[in-house]
């Protein structure tokens, strides 16, 4: 089987377009590139949503909290060797008012829960 790496990440990840704001092409997506780069015994995965934060809830878009969502990410994507977080930027927004204190607290919280949820030998 593949080693299987997930990409856990927000609009970075999932390829926004900057002023278009559509997706740009697989190819053209980081992750995807990053697929290609590996080893063909490797299989990158992206589960990656514009907007996503470590830990807050988006007050007008629903399911962007990533602490939230870590535990099926990883439960739908099993079993994950590797594990990918690229998130953080929408964490600074001004509607949540945090500060990087508290981002860095949230960021470690979320990697605690992988760890707890995540594939024997992540």
């Amino acid at each position: 089987m593949k080693k299987r790496i997930l990409v856990f990440a927000d609009s970075n990840g999932w390829g926004y377009a900057p002023g278009s704001g559509v997706r740009l092409n697989e190819d053209a997506r980081w992750p995807a590139i990053l697929d290609s780069l590996l080893p063909g015994d490797c299989q990158v995965i992206e589960d990656c949503a514009n907007g996503r934060t470590i830990a807050f809830d988006d007050p007008i878009c629903e399911y962007r909290n990533g602490i939230k969502q870590i535990g099926t990410s990883l439960y739908c994507n099993a079993p994950v060797d590797l594990l990918i977080i690229m998130l953080g930027i929408n964490d600074v927004r001004y509607v949540y008012n945090a500060r990087p204190a508290f981002i860095a607290r949230a960021l470690q919280s979320l990697v605690e829960k992988a760890a707890a949820e995540g594939s024997p030998g992540m």
